[in-house]
């Protein structure tokens, strides 16, 4: 299992709500960034800067990769080849001046620049950028993250907010993990469990976050990637889609129990067993004290207290266990905010 997502198609990653899910559910995000940004990350995004600096994203430098990579260039034009055939026998392409461009940083393409400007699909800009079809480089970003992604050393998951590059990519030919299918579960599962703040969180509370509660993170992880990967292996897309809510319905329940007994305060606790002692010595008020056991308010009384305080402890114990507790707590940190 992958604890890390490997984002894409841009540099920098967006400051929006969906962030806040993708960087509550991985260990760490990474983003593809061309070397010359290491010598001058003030031309980064100042909301990446802050992610960098908080350790909560990370930089991959695709120059140390992709020349590495056995036939890095063949499978993609390969792919292009029998895309654009299949675009002009269709009659799909735009005119020369309707068509979409889209800039890529040389670094990332490797060889495949040159072949791309000899298809007339792409052209040089201002080095070191090239513009390319945004068609074209929807699907080459989207190959190049699950190709980065695959290699040991970096080991993450492609994750993107434009579904755009998988469905150019995936569509005829699926990975072998089916991760396509895996990441449409996971975002309608995420939807359901994680909180839905009207703005991003502070990337300080989300570093605060993360590094109390990581151990809880793995274990949520866990069981939302085995419910992706048993989904997958059903064919059938409506079925699929369908099970897919269920199943994010029934976590999302789940998630709820866990907040309850969570929201269970050591206040509660102390006034409920001083409760039960109170009512019992009011019970008893009546009764002689000679004819009290001497039991009652040494042994009964206060043991039926702590008893019921030993409860509700082992409750908060038990809903800590769960594998869902992780969502539930950030629920409870991050889930009320309307402003």
């Amino acid at each position: 299992m992958r604890d890390r997502a490997l984002y894409f198609p841009y540099i920098n990653v967006p400051n929006q709500r969906w962030l806040t899910r993708m960087l509550l559910y991985w260990d760490s995000v990474a983003s593809i960034v061309p070397s010359e940004y290491r010598r001058r990350p003030e031309e980064l995004a100042p909301h990446m800067q802050d992610l960098l600096a908080a350790g909560l994203v990370e930089q991959v430098f695709p120059a140390a990769y992709i020349f590495d990579v056995d036939d890095f260039d063949n499978p993609f034009i390969n792919y292009l080849l029998e895309r654009m055939r299949y675009r002009r026998q269709r009659g799909g392409f735009a005119p020369a001046g309707m068509r979409r461009f889209s800039r890529i940083h040389i670094e990332k393409m490797g060889g495949i620049a040159d072949e791309l400007v000899r298809l007339g699909v792409a052209r040089p800009s201002t080095y070191p950028w090239y513009e390319v079809e945004s068609w074209v480089a929807a699907a080459f970003m989207a190959y190049l993250a699950t190709v980065l992604g695959r290699l040991p050393t970096i080991n993450s998951t492609p994750v993107t907010n434009d579904l755009l590059s998988f469905r150019l990519l995936g569509a005829r030919y699926p990975t072998r993990e089916n991760s396509q299918v895996r990441a449409h579960s996971r975002a309608i599962i995420l939807n359901h469990i994680f909180p839905n703040p009207k703005q991003p969180v502070a990337v300080v509370e989300l570093a605060d976050f993360k590094a109390r509660h990581g151990d809880l993170l793995r274990r949520l992880r866990r069981t939302v990637e085995e419910k992706c990967i048993q989904l997958a292996s059903t064919p059938d897309v409506r079925t699929r889609d369908e099970l897919t809510r269920i199943v994010a319905e029934e976590l999302a329940e789940q998630v709820r129990h866990v907040e309850e007994a969570m929201r269970v305060r050591w206040t509660d606790v102390v006034f409920s067993g001083l409760a039960s002692i109170l009512g019992a010595a009011g019970a008893l008020s009546a009764t002689p004290p000679d004819q009290l056991p001497a039991r009652v308010f040494g042994g009964l009384s206060l043991a039926a207290a702590t008893s019921q305080a030993f409860g509700i402890g082992r409750q908060r114990d038990d809903a800590f266990r769960s594998p869902l507790a992780y969502a539930a707590v950030a629920n409870v940190r991050f889930g009320n905010r309307d402003e």
